[in-house]
């Protein structure tokens, strides 16, 4: 930052832990930032995605246990959302309704396994 309350303290930033790296975001960047900062954090560590497509407006989450990976899709639009899923997976809707579409200001969540 420049100016302001933040001058001199960064927006962005990264930090070396073991194997791995910690990123920090610390502003209110436009969406196409993010885009742009996971396809580049992302495709070098090798982390694929069982999502190949988002729309604006359309948040996902992940968690995973051994057995099972789990997607939370959240829908903020005012109108229906598709979501493209990569092949290579197999998915179960086990709340909402999603059939490659979320309603709007709707949500599902996925059972994913890799086929």
């Amino acid at each position: 930052y420049a100016e302001d309350f933040y001058a001199g303290k960064a927006a962005l930033t990264v930090n070396r832990f073991g194997n791995g790296k910690a990123f920090y975001v610390c502003a209110d960047f436009e969406e196409a930032l993010y885009r742009d900062l996971y396809h580049q954090i992302l495709a070098p560590a090798g982390v694929k995605t069982p999502v190949k497509a988002l729309p604006d407006g359309v948040e996902v989450c992940s968690r995973e246990s051994e057995e099972n990976r789990w997607l939370f899709l959240m829908n903020f639009n005012r109108e229906p959302a598709s979501v493209g899923l990569a092949e290579g997976y197999k998915t179960e809707c086990v709340y909402g309704d999603f059939d490659g579409t979320l309603q709007p200001f709707s949500g599902a969540v996925l059972r994913v396994r890799r086929m």
